[in-house]
């Protein structure tokens, strides 16, 4: 068991680019902390950027929006998402998640279990 607490600051680790934009790990592979169960990152998506459809078979994946405004969809159709929206999709569902306006949309994204590789 790790009894070790850990403080990350936001504004100390660098956001990485993606294809829909930036991202940054606070906690999961390539981050000081770590944890077999969880992942956390906080994810901008440019104006016009996209994360196309995909699904995570292991995987559920949490995104709590933060600031701007996008669409999330799934199968059953899209749906408008705004700051202290959360978005829970679960194992194996499809969806993609849009950010169509001029501003980024940021939001924090929990994924468990962790991925295994940082920008995913």
């Amino acid at each position: 068991m790790n009894d070790k607490v850990i403080v990350i600051s936001d504004c100390d680790v660098p956001m990485m680019n993606v294809q829909w934009g930036r991202t940054k790990i606070l906690l999961g592979p390539g981050s000081e902390a770590q944890d077999p169960g969880v992942m956390m990152k906080i994810t901008e998506y440019a104006p016009g950027g996209a994360h196309d459809w995909h699904s995570h078979a292991d995987q559920c994946e949490v995104i709590f929006v933060l600031s701007g405004r996008g669409l999330t969809e799934t199968a059953a159709g899209k749906r408008e998402i705004v700051p202290g929206d959360m978005v829970y999709v679960p194992r194996g569902v499809r969806h993609a998640t849009y950010n169509i306006h001029v501003e980024p949309l940021r939001a924090i994204i929990l994924k468990s279990p962790p991925d295994t590789e940082p920008g995913h």
